[in-house]
């Protein structure tokens, strides 16, 4: 499996806190765990989530993980 860099994460049009998010995500952290990790509320979670959603033009989490695996697979076997 290849592993989500922050830099990878933000070639995909993410900030850097959403690529941190993404991060823990992919690790299978919920969002109430992410944001005891990274010290934000869980409402601050959600939003940043909802932004990746939008960049990656998906609806959940799951679907996130997908496109951004993907993607991240064509960028590395370049």
């Amino acid at each position: 499996m290849v592993e989500l860099t922050t830099t990878h994460l933000v070639a995909l049009g993410l900030t850097s806190r959403e690529a941190e998010v993404v991060q823990w995500l992919a690790r299978g952290k919920s969002s109430y765990e992410i944001a005891k990790i990274l010290n934000i509320s869980d409402r601050t979670v959600s939003k940043h989530l909802g932004r990746v959603y939008q960049h990656l033009g998906v609806e959940n989490r799951h679907a996130a993980m997908a496109m951004v695996h993907e993607e991240i697979r064509r960028m590395t076997s370049r």
